[in-house]
């Protein structure tokens, strides 16, 4: 599937597997829409800034790029409408109001409404309704304790990956973001997991442990789970289980912090259900 002419920056899968949507570099500046089973690019569109991160609604019908002084959306053709022919995407600039001059870093839709949810740089994160229109923002950073840098979506609410390194579960039930828990990673930084011989040490933590910071957060769409990529190169999964979310299981799968998660399309048969990709500063 060659169409980009410089290298690419993001893939995402559509929810419903059909689609794969391609992200240039700066210099390439292209958003590509794939049937990826064919091979055939369906669409393609001009980008005017570079793009930090992408999201794709509940129904596939759009998806959003954020990046510097941008929020995007475009509305993507299916595999299924029996395009024989690459097409143009048609997009809509999001309406930033005071926020215009933002650098926004990463993006998740909330619903079937198009609510959509997005993240600032320095830390905030901000509301847009199904109309693109900037409504509100949510900002932890005045009292000192952290900042947002990551989001994903689960059925139970908002996962927020926060500069302190813990993952923040919110409420979206409503017109807040009520809380409702905090994950920890089992370690914090200068525990050494391998004398950890009592599962309470996974648990209990020191007052003042320091924890690494969540680059990236993807959401099982089979089960319920989530990973977490740290900034230690860390991949940490939580699960469900009696009502609360725990650790499961960690892995060290980089020599480097852990950037982008990506759960692969669990319609294809040749990786087991579950399987997500992940790329790191080690360059792999």
């Amino acid at each position: 599937m060659a169409a980009h002419t410089v290298s690419i920056s993001i893939v995402r899968f559509t929810p419903d597997d059909l689609t794969l949507i391609s992200i240039g570099c700066q210099h390439d500046s292209q958003i590509i829409t794939w049937d990826w089973r064919s091979g055939n690019d369906l669409g393609v569109g001009k980008l005017m800034s570079p793009v930090n991160a992408i999201a794709v609604s509940f129904d596939s019908s759009m998806c959003v790029t954020v990046g510097s002084k941008s929020v995007k959306y475009w509305f993507l053709p299916m595999a299924s409408d029996g395009l024989n022919k690459r097409t143009g995407l048609t997009s809509r600039s999001a309406i930033l109001a005071d926020k215009r001059n933002v650098n926004f870093v990463d993006a998740t839709f909330c619903d079937q409404t198009n609510r959509m949810l997005a993240v600032t740089a320095s830390g905030e994160v901000l509301e847009f309704n199904g109309n693109k229109k900037y409504v509100k923002c949510y900002s932890w950073k005045d009292s000192g304790d952290f900042k947002a840098i990551c989001l994903a979506r689960i059925p139970e609410g908002l996962l927020v990956g926060c500069s302190d390194g813990l993952v923040r579960l919110f409420c979206l039930i409503g017109d807040d973001l009520d809380f409702l828990a905090d994950l920890a990673p089992p370690t914090h930084l200068f525990m050494d997991p391998a004398n950890a011989y009592d599962p309470q040490q996974l648990q209990n933590h020191p007052e003042d442990a320091i924890f690494p910071e969540p680059r990236c957060l993807v959401a099982s769409s089979s089960s319920p789970t989530f990973v977490v990529g740290y900034a230690d190169r860390s991949l940490i999964e939580f699960s469900r289980e009696h009502n609360s979310w725990s650790f499961r299981r960690a892995s060290l799968g980089h020599t480097g912090a852990v950037n982008c998660i990506e759960s692969f399309p669990s319609s294809s048969s040749c990786m087991p259900a579950g399987t997500v990709i992940t790329g790191g500063s080690d360059g792999t």
